[in-house]
Parts: structure tokens; C-alpha cells; sequence
């Protein structure tokens, strides 16, 4: 009798604000409880800060023997949110701007009373070609999944409420 192992998922939370303890990291602890609850083993857990090289670095080492690595944080309209462009050039995904997207974002902002889409907003638009984009019910930052030949990379936003509601909505 042939045995299979459960699937590894390894998990990468990005934010200054964790490192410094600002604010505790609640999104690796929820995503390891509920990955156990669908049998899907955690091997590691990687956190670092808004820099570019320490996110390639740390999804690269993340992506090393797991099936599925989640990465939070990173993804909002601030210029120290860099997760996107990091993952998207480490895995070679040009980034392009999704006008169903854009045209979503700008509703949502419409039906909240602005008149136009704020600009930093725009970035939330533009996702890695190829990437499946995740619906954020609590959000404007989209969650992106993209698949590799080795594991499947999902990034989600770092705002508990809205990681959960991807997860809880278009993962699981």
C-alpha cells in the first residue's frame, strides 16, 4: 500500500510593525490552526519587514519543500506595502493592470461617496499576469495566488478581517 503525505504549507508575514513588535503577529497563529484543520501540515514560518530582498528571501526559503506557501501582508496602497512587486519579480510575473479590478475598486469606493478611485488605490489594481485574483469581502486589497511548478504562492492582505475573509470565502 502506496502512502502520501499531507500536503506542506509554510507561511510568511510581512510588516515592519511585527518585527517590532507593534503588533502581534495573530495571522500565522489563525492560518496554522486552520490549515491543521483541513490536514494541511505547517513546516515553517517566516517574518520579516517591508524591504524587497528580505520578502524574496524568505519566500524563496518558504517555497523550499512546501506545497503551498501563504504570505500576509504587504498588499494595501502604501508605499511600504512592496509585497506584490517583490513575490511577482522573484517568481518572474510582470505585473499588469486588471481592468475588472480597477473597475470593481472604483465602484466600491463610489458607493462609500468618493468621486473618483484614490489614486494609491490604482496599485491594487495592477496584479501579476497569470495571477488568480481572490475577492476581499472586508477590503480593497485582493488576495493573488499564483502557481509555480514547484508550490502554489497565495498572498493575502494583512489585515486579520480580511485575510480571513479570503481564506474563509475563495480558499477553502
Amino acid at each position: 500500500m502506496k502512502r502520501t503525505r499531507s500536503p506542506v504549507a509554510a507561511l510568511v508575514t510581512v510588516g515592519h510593525e511585527l518585527l517590532y513588535g507593534e503588533t502581534v503577529d495573530t495571522n500565522a497563529a489563525w492560518l496554522g490552526r486552520s490549515l491543521a484543520h483541513l490536514g494541511i501540515d505547517v513546516g515553517r514560518t517566516f517574518t520579516v519587514g517591508d524591504a524587497p530582498d528580505d520578502i524574496q528571501g524568505a519566500v524563496r526559503a518558504a517555497m523550499d519543500g512546501a506545497d503551498l506557501v501563504l504570505i500576509s501582508g504587504g498588499l494595501g496602497p502604501t508605499p511600504d506595502d512592496l509585497t506584490k512587486d517583490a513575490v511577482a519579480r522573484l517568481l518572474g510575473f510582470r505585473i499588469r493592470l486588471d481592468e475588472d479590478l480597477l473597475a470593481a475598486l472604483a465602484e466600491r469606493f463610489r458607493a462609500r461617496g468618493y468621486d473618483r478611485l484614490p489614486a494609491p488605490n490604482r496599485t491594487q489594481a495592477e496584479v501579476p499576469e497569470g495571477a488568480t485574483v481572490l475577492r476581499n469581502p472586508h477590503g480593497t486589497a485582493p488576495g493573488l495566488g499564483l502557481a509555480t511548478d514547484s508550490c502554489l504562492v497565495v498572498m493575502l492582505p494583512g489585515v486579520p478581517r480580511e485575510l480571513r475573509g479570503i481564506f474563509e470565502g475563495d480558499l477553502t
